[in-house]
């Protein structure tokens, strides 16, 4: 994938990551985090976004008009979560149907590019098989191959 992204900070455990997105309508603090699932060696991606309040949510609609960079910015975090855990799988769903879509979408346009290095999976009914384009999944997982 060679989409523009956003600057990122990491933490020292590669587990947390942060960036803004900005654009013409508002800068928003979003933050990225790899947590430990009850299966060993997955984990779960979190995209949040910083609250006015300091918190931070996964159901507040941005609506920067940026996707592309902030998908793009996730994807690079991806690369250096596996270069720290390269034996881990990362798991991800949106929130909502059309924010899985949106990742679907996204993963059918610019991740397969980079199949040749990631294996990529969808979940659906009760297992994961490899990403098919224009499929219905509820949930992804993504490893180095």
């Amino acid at each position: 994938m060679e989409e523009p992204f956003y600057p990122f900070s990491v933490s020292e455990s590669k587990l947390v990551f942060e960036f803004e997105s900005v654009s013409n309508y508002a800068k928003v603090r979003k933050v990225i985090v790899y947590s430990r699932m009850n299966i060993p060696g997955f984990y779960n991606l979190a995209l949040l976004d910083e609250t006015t309040d300091g918190t931070t949510s996964d159901v507040t609609v941005t609506d920067n008009k940026d996707m592309k960079f902030v998908l793009a910015t996730v994807y690079q975090t991806m690369l250096v979560f596996l270069n720290e855990y390269a034996d881990s799988r990362i798991f991800f769903t949106g929130n909502t149907p059309a924010r899985t879509r949106l990742y679907r979408i996204a993963i059918n346009r610019e991740l397969v590019k980079v199949s040749d290095s990631l294996l990529i999976q969808g979940f659906v009914g009760s297992i994961f098989e490899p990403f098919a384009p224009n499929r219905d999944y509820t949930a992804f997982l993504i490893s180095r191959k």
